[in-house]
Protein backbone atom coordinates (compact mmCIF):
# COMPACT_ATOMS: atom_id res chain seq x y z
CA UNK A 1 0.00 0.00 0.00
CA UNK A 2 1.07 3.26 -1.05
CA UNK A 3 0.51 6.83 0.67
CA UNK A 4 0.21 10.26 0.14
CA UNK A 5 0.72 13.77 1.42
CA UNK A 6 -2.64 15.42 1.46
CA UNK A 7 -2.15 19.14 0.67
CA UNK A 8 -4.49 21.60 2.49
CA UNK A 9 -6.14 24.56 0.62
CA UNK A 10 -8.81 27.19 1.57
CA UNK A 11 -10.94 24.68 -0.13
CA UNK A 12 -10.33 21.82 1.79
CA UNK A 13 -7.96 18.94 1.31
CA UNK A 14 -6.45 17.20 -1.87
CA UNK A 15 -5.24 13.99 -2.61
CA UNK A 16 -3.01 14.21 -5.10
CA UNK A 17 -3.51 10.51 -7.14
CA UNK A 18 -0.41 9.01 -8.55
CA UNK A 19 -0.23 8.55 -12.25
CA UNK A 20 -0.75 4.92 -12.10
CA UNK A 21 -3.70 5.47 -10.20
CA UNK A 22 -5.44 8.70 -12.05
CA UNK A 23 -8.93 9.16 -13.67
CA UNK A 24 -8.20 9.53 -17.45
CA UNK A 25 -10.68 11.33 -19.56
CA UNK A 26 -12.72 12.27 -16.00
CA UNK A 27 -13.16 15.08 -14.69
CA UNK A 28 -15.74 14.30 -12.52
CA UNK A 29 -15.45 11.94 -9.58
CA UNK A 30 -18.52 10.73 -7.22
CA UNK A 31 -17.09 11.31 -3.44
CA UNK A 32 -18.78 8.84 -0.24
CA UNK A 33 -17.57 8.77 2.82
CA UNK A 34 -18.06 5.72 5.21
CA UNK A 35 -16.38 6.18 8.69
CA UNK A 36 -12.71 6.51 7.90
CA UNK A 37 -13.05 4.99 4.55
CA UNK A 38 -13.73 7.64 1.38
CA UNK A 39 -14.09 5.53 -1.74
CA UNK A 40 -14.48 7.61 -5.13
CA UNK A 41 -15.97 6.88 -8.14
CA UNK A 42 -15.95 8.63 -11.98
CA UNK A 43 -19.22 9.93 -12.79
CA UNK A 44 -19.49 8.67 -16.13
CA UNK A 45 -22.59 9.08 -18.42
CA UNK A 46 -23.69 6.34 -17.18
CA UNK A 47 -23.55 6.50 -13.87
CA UNK A 48 -24.65 10.04 -14.17
CA UNK A 49 -28.01 8.88 -16.44
CA UNK A 50 -28.37 6.00 -13.30
CA UNK A 51 -28.25 8.99 -11.01
CA UNK A 52 -30.59 11.09 -12.30
CA UNK A 53 -33.15 8.73 -12.96
CA UNK A 54 -32.94 7.40 -8.95
CA UNK A 55 -33.53 11.21 -8.14
CA UNK A 56 -36.47 12.97 -7.17
CA UNK A 57 -37.93 14.81 -9.75
CA UNK A 58 -37.71 19.00 -8.80
CA UNK A 59 -41.37 19.90 -8.30
CA UNK A 60 -40.79 23.69 -7.98
CA UNK A 61 -42.58 24.41 -10.98
CA UNK A 62 -45.61 22.21 -10.63
CA UNK A 63 -48.81 23.84 -9.76
CA UNK A 64 -50.80 21.32 -7.29
CA UNK A 65 -54.18 20.83 -7.57
CA UNK A 66 -56.53 19.20 -4.89
CA UNK A 67 -58.39 16.26 -6.53
CA UNK A 68 -62.32 16.55 -6.44
CA UNK A 69 -64.22 13.14 -6.15
CA UNK A 70 -67.71 12.91 -6.49
CA UNK A 71 -68.97 10.68 -3.01
CA UNK A 72 -72.26 9.18 -3.94
CA UNK A 73 -73.58 8.05 -0.89
CA UNK A 74 -76.31 5.47 -2.32
CA UNK A 75 -76.01 3.72 -5.37
CA UNK A 76 -78.10 4.18 -8.37
CA UNK A 77 -79.13 0.88 -8.56
CA UNK A 78 -80.57 0.43 -5.41
CA UNK A 79 -83.09 3.36 -5.20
Amino acid sequence: MRTVTLINTPRGQVVPLPDDMSYKDIDELEIHREGDVITLHPVTKQRRNIANSLAMPDTSDFEFKPLQVDIKTKPDDFT
